[in-house]
């Protein structure tokens, strides 16, 4: 959560917060559940009732899950390429295919990345078979 930001709020692509209320019914102004400046918190708070917002305790806890939550796909994307697979979805690639800037994974067609392939020689090449992986 961001310092500030309404504990409810669920970005600007959605008509509702988590609490139900419309976005766009909280009157002229623009949305109260983000800072904005100029405007404090009691000035928001006349826009929305509801409005709450993140105490340090729980900003301090969100970061820590969001870094768990990090670490552990590392060390998953890790796992799933040392066994010659995809990052993304874990199936395992035969190939991987330049298109573009982009590298894809076969057969799945996740993106990998972008990139220029080289074989071993350090040839730029369209594709690349992949070898040795495993379901395991």
């Amino acid at each position: 959560m961001h310092p500030g930001t309404c504990k409810y709020f669920t970005g600007l692509a959605q008509q509702t917060c988590q609490q139900g209320i419309a976005y766009r019914t909280l009157g002229p102004g623009g949305i109260p559940c983000v800072p904005v400046p100029g405007r404090d918190e009691a000035a928001r708070q006349e826009l929305c009732a509801l409005l709450t917002c993140p105490t340090p305790e729980e900003r301090q806890r969100d970061q820590e899950e969001e870094s768990r939550a990090i670490k552990d796909w590392i060390i998953e994307a890790q796992a799933r390429t040392a066994r010659g697979a995809c990052v993304h979805c874990g199936t395992i690639m035969t190939a991987t295919r330049q298109i573009g800037r982009c590298i894809y994974a076969e057969p799945c067609g996740c993106r990998l990345g972008q990139g220029t392939l080289r074989d071993a020689t350090g040839k730029k090449v369209s594709s690349l078979p992949v070898t040795g992986g495993t379901d395991a």
